[in-house]
């Protein structure tokens, strides 16, 4: 079989080397998703979905089930994936190590946790920056989130440090770091949300972490809610400009106000026989709720379920 194509490869295309010659053999379809992936589907339109599968960004037509493939290297270790508000970037966080079997990672001397940035708006859509950072100690990026402007695009590491990192994409330059495994109590950080208006705010929420972090100087300063090492937290999404939920371990919903707790939303027994799943996963977003597309374990917060009365302890 011919090497595959580095670039886009539309599930139509093959090339014809005429008369006597063997045809190059292109993939048509790619099924499957690739595993511990965080966040691993997007939705680029309506009817348009982009996920890793196999040694590709599949982007699927979800009303013609066409597909347009753009290959990844073959070393590439997706860990997490984020779009920018508008839908002109895409980061893909690659481990900075290859797989061995197992699943193990295995790290070379020299080798980085990377952050893939594709523009989606090129067509075929194109790998504009690649960025690194060498003060991170961990092999990978588990969470990545874009500022609303997208000018920046926030990574976390993972462990054993657990450091936070923004970049300045046009620059490939990095603005800030944030070592948060120096924290006493922290056990690890999973998840990176930035606030959807201001460029300057973020939150990092993980097992025993909730942190409310605002940019300053280049620096990133915590602010806001001082009880994070009390709870066991998945993941985040703002619901608005003002409005933080967080999802826990236990099944609740920490619903953070202006970077303090207002309430505890609990998903009892009855709401998890009506169909909620756990976290850790929210999606608050009606056009990705009735697309059908949400991979579990998540919650889906749409106007229906809203409507029919979550319990607040």
């Amino acid at each position: 079989m011919a090497a595959l194509p580095s670039e886009r490869q539309t599930s139509s295309e093959g090339a014809s080397r005429g008369s006597g010659e063997v045809e190059d053999v292109y993939p048509k379809h790619v099924f499957g998703l690739r595993k511990d992936v965080r966040d691993a589907v997007v939705h680029l339109d309506s009817k348009t979905v982009m996920y890793p599968a196999g040694a590709f960004l599949v982007a699927h037509n979800t009303e013609t089930h066409e597909q347009t493939l753009t290959a990844l290297h073959s070393r590439d270790v997706p860990t997490a994936m984020a779009m920018s508000s508008r839908r002109q970037y895409l980061a893909l966080c690659l481990a900075g190590a290859a797989q061995d079997p197992s699943g193990d990672y295995i790290r070379t001397e020299g080798e980085l946790p990377a952050v893939a940035v594709y523009d989606l708006k090129c067509d075929p859509i194109r790998k504009v920056r690649a960025l690194v950072c060498g003060d991170v100690a961990s092999h990978e990026f588990v969470s990545a989130a874009f500022s609303a402007d997208e000018k920046v695009v926030a990574v976390q590491g993972g462990q054993p440090d657990y450091t936070l990192v923004l970049f300045v994409i046009e620059k490939s330059k990095v603005l800030s770091i944030l070592r948060l495994g120096d924290t006493p109590g922290l056990l690890s950080v999973s998840s990176v949300a930035f606030h959807p208006e201001d460029v300057g705010v973020l939150a990092v929420v993980g097992r025993k972490a909730l942190r409310f972090l605002r940019l300053h100087d280049k620096l990133l300063k915590a602010y806001g809610y001082q009880a994070g090492l009390q709870h066991m937290c998945c993941t985040a999404v703002w619901a608005d400009h003002y409005t933080l939920l967080v999802g826990t371990e236990e099944g609740t919903i920490l619903l953070m106000e202006e970077g303090e707790l207002k309430t505890t939303i609990v998903i009892d027994d009855t709401h998890a026989a009506s169909g909620l799943v756990l976290p850790p996963c929210i999606v608050i977003d009606d056009t990705q709720a009735a697309s059908g597309i949400v991979l579990p374990p998540c919650i889906v917060i749409d106007d229906t379920q809203a409507a029919s009365g979550l319990r607040q302890g």
